[in-house]
Order: C-alpha cells, then sequence, then structure tokens
C-alpha cells in the first residue's frame, strides 16, 4: 500500500477505533462528532476530510470489514471443505466479536448485512458453486439466502455468554445441509 493510502487508512482506523471505544460508554446515537474528535486527538478539519458524518465512520467499517472478508474467502484452497470454509468465516467474525456485539447492541448490526448483501455476488463467487442455468438470478437468491441466514445464525452465536467453538457451529451447519439433502430426496 502506497504511503498516502496507508495514512488515509491509519486515520480512517484511530476514528473507527475511537468509535468503538466510545461504543463502550455510550449508544451510537448520543455519541457526537466532537466525541470522536476527542477521542481519536484528531481535528474536525481531518475528520471531514475523510468522512461526511459518522454513520459514514460506519460505512467505511462496513466496506473494510467486507474486503477483508472477501481476501480472506479468496484465499482459502479450493480444495478446503464446505465445513473447513465455515469454520474460517466464523473464525473471522469471532475474531471482530467485540465489535460485532457492540453493533448488535446499537442495533447497526443489520447495517453489515445490508453492505454484506451488495457484495453477494462477489462472496458467492468465493463458494467455488457453478450452475449453467439462470446464473445471474440464482447467484443472487442462493447468496442473499445464505448471507441472510447465516447473519442471524453469526448474530445469535457472538451474543452466546460464551460463543460454542467454531468447528460446533459448523458442523451443525453441515448437519443441516445434510438433512436437506435428505429431504430432497422424498
Amino acid at each position: 500500500m502506497p504511503r498516502k493510502e496507508r495514512h488515509i487508512r491509519q486515520t480512517k482506523d484511530r476514528v473507527i477505533a475511537a468509535m468503538f471505544k466510545l461504543l463502550t460508554q455510550k449508544n451510537f446515537d448520543a455519541i457526537t462528532v466532537g466525541d470522536l474528535l476527542e477521542e481519536a486527538e484528531l481535528s474536525r478539519r481531518t475528520f471531514y476530510r475523510y468522512f461526511d458524518n459518522k454513520d459514514a465512520i460506519l460505512k467505511d467499517y462496513f466496506d473494510y470489514f467486507i474486503a477483508r472478508y472477501v481476501a480472506l474467502k479468496k484465499e482459502t484452497p479450493t480444495n478446503e471443505t464446505l465445513e473447513d470454509r465455515i469454520v474460517t468465516s466464523l473464525d473471522f467474525f469471532l475474531k471482530h466479536r467485540e465489535d460485532l456485539r457492540l453493533l448488535i447492541f446499537n442495533q447497526k448490526f443489520h447495517l453489515l448485512l445490508l453492505s454484506f448483501n451488495k457484495s453477494t455476488d462477489q462472496i458467492y463467487n468465493t463458494l467455488h458453486i457453478t450452475s449453467r442455468e439462470n446464473k445471474n438470478e440464482l447467484q443472487r437468491d442462493i447468496g442473499q439466502l445464505i448471507i441472510g441466514g447465516y447473519f442471524n445464525i453469526v448474530c445469535n452465536w457472538l451474543m452466546e455468554e460464551n460463543p460454542r467453538p467454531s468447528r460446533a457451529v459448523a458442523s451443525n451447519l453441515m448437519s443441516f445441509f445434510s438433512q436437506l439433502n435428505e429431504v430432497e430426496k422424498f
């Protein structure tokens, strides 16, 4: 990453870190730009160079979060089992558990889901599933089904006092997929 881009990312990350620190103290709606400036030790001018408002901080966080998620999924070997890919995905979410829980408590987690929905094609392609017919419609529908259902599972799992191991959740999902396959045979 070139020096200027790295500096921009570092500044944005300072603001994001300040936002999450403040979220441990008060609700997102109660946080002011002034609070963020003080916590991030930034000038108002610098803040507005990168963000239009505090909602733009969330959008930047979501975009960067999804970019890292997609990059991780692309790095996953294509010969890895579906269960292993689910474990990798769950481990990624678990790594960000504290921040994601703050978003859930502040009723902002659904905004991350909406951002993921905009990246459905990109995420679907990391699954290495091929289809011959109605690829665009099928891809969109399956991608949104997977993302929506998966996000519900992830949200509830992250809120568990002591989250079960990623492998246990992935194993449950694989069991469900297996049961679906059995139902389809009838």
